[in-house]
């Protein structure tokens, strides 16, 4: 849809139209998927996504740190590396630092 919109502006010669449509919808991907952002700018548009693993032996999703070791609840996940695999799912930890809404 957005490619369609955007690449029809761009067809029709209407450049400011074409920019509106492709950041209304980066915009809306991105609020599409709030619950995985945790960092977002404004009007240059960026936004990071949250990182998630998963612990396979529980089945329980945490919030990975910005060191890249330990989940948001402070568990090292480097200590039994097989144990862990990278997730898109939601978070499912009740921990605090994990949960989403810290």
């Amino acid at each position: 849809m957005l490619l369609g919109i955007s690449s029809t502006y761009g067809f029709m010669n209407m450049a400011a139209e074409m920019g509106l449509a492709i950041l209304a919808g980066s915009i809306g991907l991105a609020f599409a998927n709030i619950d995985k952002i945790t960092k977002f700018k404004g009007a240059g548009f960026e936004a990071e996504m949250c990182k998630t693993v998963i612990h396979k032996p529980t089945g329980i999703v945490h919030k990975l740190a910005k060191d890249g070791k330990t989940t948001g609840c402070g568990v090292n996940v480097q200590t039994h590396p097989e144990a862990w695999a990278a997730s898109t799912e939601k978070v499912t930890c009740n921990h605090s630092g994990c949960k989403n809404d810290t």
